[in-house]
């Protein structure tokens, strides 16, 4: 007994092996890409001394030019300082929603911050309905601004933005007390002749005021010679 070939098997065993050879490129390729990042990811979720990062996906950046590689190359390094500031200032979440760069912003940034953008419930927290945006400007009085420099600014107005809040937040806190150090006593030794303790200030803690002390006793003496007392008792000068 004989069975007829299937001409159509053909076709179909070819479009299976394709779909195979396309499932294990798209596989390694996305094993390398895995292994690519993977340290960066680790770095990410590797927590600080305080705590996790918060990273900003919340955090929008926007820039408003023309030119659509100098976008991408700002929005990149805007998003990469960020990521910077995010761990710098863990486990806190970083005081902001928007980031905005464009030509009539200052060069080193500036912060607006809108109290009541948005109406919320009443047992909201506090900033719940506040609005922080950074704006950045891309050039200054000589020059474009390069990404990394506007990156920067972003930076130093997140730090502003961070220590604000914290002073804020802790305005109630009480400095340490200083410590009030005790006036040492000055040695006999270092006194000068005919001064006591009752003579001697509170507050002389230091070489240079006993040294003023002197200076000032040495003026009220009359001048002699060197070689013109005897026994600590001045002579009186002859009358001309």
């Amino acid at each position: 007994m004989c069975t007829r070939a299937n001409q159509a098997s053909v076709p179909d065993s070819l479009r299976a092996l394709l779909g195979s050879v396309v499932s294990v490129i798209t596989a390694l390729l996305l094993l390398t890409v895995a292994l690519t990042t993977a340290p960066i990811r680790w770095r990410r979720q590797r927590p600080t001394r305080h705590g996790r990062p918060t990273y900003p996906n919340h955090v929008e950046v926007q820039v408003h030019l023309s030119d659509r590689r100098r976008v991408a190359e700002i929005e990149q390094t805007c998003h990469a300082a960020l990521r910077r500031a995010a761990r710098t200032w863990a486990p806190r979440e970083l005081p902001l929603d928007r980031v905005e760069v464009l030509y009539s912003a200052p060069s080193l940034g500036k912060v607006d911050l809108y109290e009541r953008w948005a109406t919320v419930a009443p047992d909201a927290k506090p900033d719940a309905g506040s609005l922080v945006v950074i704006s950045v400007g891309v050039a200054n009085e000589y020059r474009d601004l390069t990404p990394d420099e506007i990156a920067g600014s972003v930076a130093g107005q997140i730090e502003r933005l961070v220590a604000d809040r914290y002073q804020r937040e802790h305005s109630q806190e009480q400095l340490s007390t200083p410590t009030v150090r005790q006036p040492e006593p000055v040695p006999p030794a270092a006194r000068p002749h005919g001064v006591n303790e009752a003579m001697l200030p509170d507050n002389v803690t230091e070489l240079s005021s006993v040294r003023s002390l002197l200076a000032k006793m040495q003026r009220s003496q009359p001048l002699t010679s060197a070689d013109s007392s005897s026994n600590g008792v001045h002579p009186e000068p002859t009358p001309a």
